[in-house]
This record gives structure tokens, C-alpha cells and sequence, in this order.
């Protein structure tokens, strides 16, 4: 019997998620939806009519099996095909899902299967389940694994190829959509970086308003666009960017393993790319190291061709007038270096796209002088809608961009940024699937971020209300801005500023073992070169010589220590978990910072806190 077209089987246009796929499928069945990798790293298409019909199948499995609309289901696994057609057949039934990223800690992806009741798992092998607590695995309807056991299933566990067999072309046939516009359709953790994730509900009429949002800004998301997936899909920026894609006919590349990213871009050859600021820091520093490792006179060039479109791009944005001489300079710069390193991603790629927390000013200059600028977003957990953006034609470095239309966004007395809107979540999910709202829609949601509005209604995000510390002076210091600047000395991988009610600023930094040594290999010529007390304390004096005094940091607190999303010190989207590591190294910080007081009493009086060089001591 011929299945029922796919189009038929879902609910009328754009009321449900789902109905994204039934219009795609019906308008461009034979073009390309994904790319994903098989065992031998070849590209294997699945066009959009394959991919709708994947969806029907699985449908119809998983009512077989006992799911139905108002259930949830969670997906503990990484980024993977598998994943999308799970979520989105899940949608179909009406049952909404709950992203749990694979990457968290064991204690804390426990916690959060404890803080959901969930119906369904799926995960990508036997290991997931053998962690997972003995209470939810008791609850579960139903376990699926993505991938083949190389053992023997835990009990009560299905291989995905068992479901596929459950499900007979004439049961997908006469399957139709659940869903209802107001269901639910995912459950997202709040990032966590001041406490724990809290799980956070959206139905499908807020997912389908972020969709139409973004597409409003971003129209290079077009049909026949080419996309990477490669961030956690149990996270909303991804999510969002993939049901984008499907609305309007673009192609995404799946890359499961984030750490393979640049070695399949060429391959993918985007026309727009995704990241969240640690992987343009990356970036940078590879970038970086790879022009220092070229022989000396290609590195002087390479090094010069970069400062000269840094300094092009910025004369640009400031309106002033390029010489004749300085557009020639810099088109030949742009021919014998620039051209070059744009094509290391591709010769499709317009720009880049960055969420999650804010970039540095100065790697924004740097991406936008090679000419693949970063435009930056800014979002909350609790509002499925980007609140600002920077997109093309419409930005402005060092903002997150103008409010998008259709929701309200102001500043509070304190400058905390505010937002009220249809995409504003209504509550957090209990454990007993209630929500416990305690907040009135009419109201606005307070971001926990303070914010600046300029002249023509650009969003500035100074830092989180959180962060924002005040020494025993008197000063307030909000130290993204100065984290920003250590993050630029190359061998730094991760800077808090600390110093709540204390006197001075002190830097505590995570550094690359590997990078400091080539970094003091560089100086081999230098008097310091070798003591690596001396290459810390000037590269720290160098990186934030434009602060005020106040803001200097007194003394550097180093550590080689890797901070790692499984050991507790990164969120999933690699933003720093600061009260995790201010914890952790609570012992240490607390000795230094009695040691530079010691020293300051010793010192004579009327000295300026941070006008000294730091004091320096490794852990």
C-alpha cells in the first residue's frame, strides 16, 4: 500500500513545529536536508521527502509503543541525525522534549532527568543508560538507543532499528499529527552559570514566533543554504537554527564530535556559521599560531596584512576617508593574505554568528578586518526570542544589536535589562510537571544583565548583575570588560576578575601549558625570556594598560588546571561556571589576596591600587 503523502499527515501550516517539515517536504521533496557522516567520513545525503518519511515511521513506532500527546520525552545525546528525527516525531505525537546535554557532569544530568518527569529516553548507546538514576529508569515507558549495541541492551531498552520495524508503511500512512499550538513542545535548561539548570518550558506557537524572528533578521538562511549543525542540540540555539533551516529549504552538515568542526568546514563550505565566543577565541588563536610557525618573513607580512585590515575595517566604521595609498596597500594585503585565510572556510562564507555571552570587542575588530564579521545575538533561557541582534546591513561592534520587533525590551532603574513578550517563558517546570510561574505575564522578566541603550537604540550588555562586584573603596568593577582583555593575551584560555570587598583587582587565569611555552620559546631573545613569572606579569600589564588604575589587577593567581564542561567549571555552551571555580580554588584565592593586603600595608603610603606591576604566583 503507498503511504499517505507526508503532507496530508501532519496539521494545517505553520500551527504546530512539525508542520515546518510537511511544507518543506511538499514544496522541495528533492533537495537535500542533511549531510551526515558515515563510518568512513563520507557525506551521505537525506533529502527532504526521506527525512519527513523517517519522521512518519517513527511516529507511528513510538504510538505503538505508548507515547501520546501531553507525554515527555528526553534526548541524552550528541548532535546526530538521529537526534532531529527523534525530536521531531516526538513533536509530531504531541509529546514535548526535554534536551538533556550529554556533556554535563554525571551528578548534574542525573539532577536534571530528576527535575522533569519523562516518559521516554533516548540516548546514543548502552553506556547513557547504565548511569542513569534508578528512579527514572524505573518511570520510563520507554528507552531507545541511537546506535547499535556493541553489548547486550540494558533491560527495557530498544535499539532504534526495533521501532523502525514496528511501523508498517500503512500504519505511517494513516498517522496524523497530535500536536495542538499550545502544547509544549521543548523543555531547555537555564545555562546554570550562578546555580543549577532549571528546566524551562515553550509550546509550539513560541517556538514557531523565534523562527519567523530570526528569519526576519538572518534572510541568508535561504533555500539551498548551506549550514553546519555542530553545537549541543539539547540547547536552544542550535534547535532553533535546524527548524530555521527546515522553514526555508536550507541545507545543514551534521558534525557530531564539535571538535572536528574545522577540519569538515571546507568540506561543508557554509554560507553562514554558527559559534558561541570560545570558538572564535579558538579560532583566533590558532589562526595566531599557525602565522607566528611560518617563516619569519612570511609571519612579518602575514602579521602586517592583519593589522593594516583591522585598522582598514575600523577607519571604515568610523566614516573616515581611506587614502589612495592605504586602499591600494590594503587591496594587496588583502590578495597575498586575507583572500587566503577566508577560504579556509569555505568560499561560500558571508558571516559568522555568535550567542551565548558576549564577545570581546577587539576579537570582533579582528574578524571584521579580515572581512568575516561576527555579528553578534543576545538571548535568555527564559525567552525563546532573541531579544537583540546584529545581522547585515544593521550592526554595530560592541552591541548585541537593535531589540527584534514584537517584544518589549528597556532598562530598569539600575540599567538591568528588562523584556516582555509572547516568547517570555511563563514559569519553570516542577518535578511534578506543573509550572510554577510565580510571576504575572504582563510583567516584565528582569535578565539578571545590565545593559546600556545608545542614541539610535543599540543594546550594550555591560555584564551580569551577579558579577558586578564592589571593592572595599567604594569602585564598582564589572569584570567581563577586563576579562575580555586578558582573554587576549593568547595563552590565556579563561580570566575572572575578582575582588569583592577587597582592595584591589586580581586576575585569576587558566592557561594553555602548550601555547606559554611557545609564547616564552617567542622570547627567547629577551632578558625575561624563561621566567615565567616576568611573561605574565608583562603580558597582563600589556593587556590592560587602557584601563583606569582601579581596574588593573593588583595580582595574577595562575593555574594550568583544563576547565572542562564535564569537570564543572563550563557550562554546556562553554560559558565559565564562575562560582564553581571561585569555589574550588576558594583556599587559594582567599591566601593571595591576604598576601597582596599584607604587602600594600607594608608598602608606603598614598600608592594607587594597580598602578604597581601584579604580583604573580602559580598554583
Amino acid at each position: 500500500m503507498t503511504a499517505t503523502p507526508v503532507v496530508e499527515q501532519l496539521a494545517s501550516p505553520d500551527s504546530i513545529v512539525p508542520d515546518l517539515l510537511a511544507r518543506r517536504a511538499r514544496d522541495t521533496p528533492e533537495r537535500v536536508a542533511f549531510y551526515s557522516l558515515d563510518a568512513h567520513e563520507a557525506w551521505q545525503p537525506l533529502l527532504w521527502r526521506e527525512y519527513a518519511e523517517r519522521v512518519q515511521r517513527l511516529t507511528a513506532a513510538l504510538r505503538v509503543s505508548g507515547l501520546v500527546r501531553g507525554r515527555r520525552a528526553a534526548i541524552l545525546a550528541p548532535t546526530s541525525l538521529e537526534w532531529e528525527l527523534a525530536q521531531m516525531a516526538c513533536l509530531t505525537l504531541g509529546v514535548s522534549v526535554v534536551g538533556v546535554d550529554v556533556n554535563y557532569p554525571i551528578a548534574q544530568r542525573n539532577e536534571a532527568l530528576r527535575s522533569v518527569p519523562i516518559d521516554a529516553l533516548f540516548v546514543h548507546d548502552e553506556n547513557a543508560v547504565a548511569s542513569l538514576p534508578a528512579e527514572v529508569r524505573a518511570k520510563l515507558r520507554l528507552c531507545v538507543a541511537f546506535r547499535p549495541a556493541s553489548v547486550a541492551l540494558p533491560l527495557g531498552t530498544l535499539p532504534l532499528e526495533s521501532l523502525w520495524r514496528n511501523a508498517s508503511p500503512a500504519r505511517s500512512g494513516e498517522l496524523r499529527g497530535d500536536a495542538e499550538p499550545d502544547d509544549d513542545a521543548l523543555v531547555v535548561f537555564s545555562s546554570g552559570t550562578t546555580g543549577r539548570p532549571r528546566p524551562v518550558p515553550y509550546t509550539h506557537s513560541q517556538v514557531l514566533l523565534a523562527v519567523k524572528s530570526i528569519l526576519d533578521a538572518y534572510p541568508d538562511i535561504a533555500e539551498g543554504a548551506r549550514l553546519l549543525c555542530w553545537l549541543p542540540l539539547a540547547n536552544l540555539f542550535q534547535r532553533m537554527v535546524n527548524f530555521c533551516a527546515i522553514r526555508r529549504g536550507a541545507t545543514s552538515y551534521v558534525i557530531g564530535d564539535p571538535r572536528e568542526v574545522m577540519r569538515f568546514v571546507p568540506q561543508a563550505n557554509p554560507h553562514l556559521l554558527i559559534g558561541v565566543p570560545r570558538f572564535y577565541e579558538h579560532l583566533y588563536a590558532g589562526i595566531r599560531e599557525r602565522v607566528a610557525a611560518s617563516p619569519r618573513a612570511m609571519s612579518a607580512v602575514a602579521n602586517r596584512a592583519l593589522a593594516m585590515a583591522v585598522a582598514r575595517a575600523r577607519a571604515k566604521r568610523e566614516l573616515r576617508k581611506i587614502s589612495v595609498v592605504g586602499r591600494g596597500a590594503a587591496s594587496v594585503a588583502d590578495r597575498l593574505v586575507l583572500r587566503r585565510l577566508r577560504r579556509t572556510f569555505g568560499s561560500n562564507l558571508r558571516y559568522f554568528v555568535s550567542g551565548s555571552a558576549p564577545m570581546p570587542v577587539w576579537l570582533l575588530e579582528w574578524f571584521d578586518g579580515i572581512g568575516l564579521p561576527v555579528f553578534e545575538a543576545y538571548g535568555i533561557s527564559e525567552n525563546i526570542v532573541p531579544m537583540a541582534m546584529n545581522r547585515p546591513g544593521n550592526s554595530r561592534l560592541g552591541t548585541v544589536g537593535m531589540p527584534l520587533p514584537g517584544q518589549e525590551v528597556r532598562l530598569g532603574a539600575d540599567r538591568e535589562i528588562l523584556v516582555r513578550g509572547p516568547g517570555v517563558f511563563r514559569g519553570y517546570l516542577t518535578a511534578s510537571g506543573e509550572v510554577a510561574s510565580g510571576r504575572d505575564s504582563a510583567d516584565f522578566w528582569a535578565t539578571g544583565d545590565y545593559g546600556e541603550l545608545d542614541a539610535d537604540g543599540f543594546l550594550r550588555v555591560i555584564g551580569r548583575k551577579s558579577e558586578v562586584f564592589k571593592l572595599s573603596n567604594g569602585r564598582w568593577i564589572a569584570p567581563a570588560g577586563i576579562e575580555a582583555l586578558l582573554r587576549k593575551v593568547p595563552y590565556v584560555e579563561h580570566a575572572i576578575a575578582l575582588g569583592a570587598g577587597r582592595d584591589v583587582v586580581v586576575a585569576f587565569l587558566a592557561l594553555d601549558p602548550a601555547r606559554f611555552r611557545i609564547r616564552q620559546e617567542a622570547l627567547s631573545a629577551s632578558a625575561r625570556a624563561g621566567d615565567r613569572d616576568e611573561v605574565v606579569r608583562q603580558d597582563v600589564l600589556a593587556a590592560t594598560e587602557a584601563l583606569p588604575a582601579f581596574q588593573r589587577p593588583a595580582g595574577v593567581l595562575v593555574t594550568t588546571d583544563r576547565f572542562t564542561v564535564e569537570g564543572g567549571e563550563l557550562t554546556s555552551n562553554l560559558k565559565l561556571r564562575r562560582m564553581t571555580v571561585e569555589t574550588k580554588y576558594a583556599t587559594e584565592i582567599g591566601k593571595f589576596f591576604v598576601t597582596l593586603e599584607a604587602r600594600r600595608q607594608s608598602a608606603r603610603d598614598g600608592i594607587t591600587a594597580g598602578t604597581a606591576s601584579p604580583t604573580v604566583r602559580w598554583l
